[in-house]
């Protein structure tokens, strides 16, 4: 899966997605606070993190679509990840 494919996927169901330096943070805006979801490292394939306080208060619907994506983008070889977006 491409960068940007991911940030678009995970942005069209409502989340921001942040490019860090190391990692990509996926952000829930629940009214004016944001709550980090969860992180993709951008160097390290299956490299993640969902222990948050923001991932716990997803309803496991969103917590099932964000884990099948956040896995497909995290095990996608590095050299294969390129994209414009980075």
């Amino acid at each position: 899966m491409k960068t940007n494919e991911f940030i678009e996927t995970i942005a069209d169901a409502g989340f921001e997605v942040i490019n860090n330096h190391s990692n990509l943070h996926i952000r829930n805006k629940v009214g004016h606070v944001n709550y980090l979801v969860a992180k993709v490292s951008k160097g390290h394939p299956g490299s993640i993190h969902t222990n948050t306080e923001g991932f716990e208060r997803l309803p496991l619907g969103t917590k099932e679509f964000l884990v099948e994506n956040i896995v497909n983008f995290s095990m996608t070889p590095l050299a294969e990840r390129d994209s414009d977006e980075e």
